[in-house]
């Protein structure tokens, strides 16, 4: 069993401790098996939407996710050296834009308090 084999199946253990197949997750995802394969071994990179998701569907935090993602790139980089693209970059880029997401949503619970207010102003 090689290295990516022994650490790759993180994704696929969260997966499968979640109750899930792959062709059931698959569909979940609205994703191919194949392509979940993929995901899983470490072959291709993974959306933040699909990370984010499969944090939903099989109900653990998005660290999780991240963490098992993380394991197969440094698996991948590790037995595919010529592989330039740096992987930290990618997480931060990912967190950057989860938290981006946040202060999205926090604008918008914020400007749904104010009109609120402004409503119940106006019924006074």
């Amino acid at each position: 069993m090689s290295k990516r084999q022994t650490n790759t199946s993180q994704l696929a253990k969260i997966r499968i401790k979640a109750g899930y197949t792959q062709a059931e997750a698959a569909i979940l995802l609205d994703i191919g098996v194949n392509r979940l394969g993929r995901y899983e071994t470490g072959l291709n990179d993974m959306t933040f939407r699909i990370g984010e998701k499969m944090a939903e569907i099989y109900n653990v935090p998005f660290e999780d996710i991240k963490q098992a993602v993380l394991a197969n790139k440094k698996i991948s980089n590790d037995e595919n050296s010529t592989n330039t693209k740096n992987k930290p970059e990618v997480i931060k880029e990912i967190e950057r834009k989860r938290n981006k997401r946040k202060t999205n949503k926090t604008i918008l619970m914020e400007a749904l308090n104010e009109a609120e207010k402004w409503k119940k102003s106006q019924l006074s």
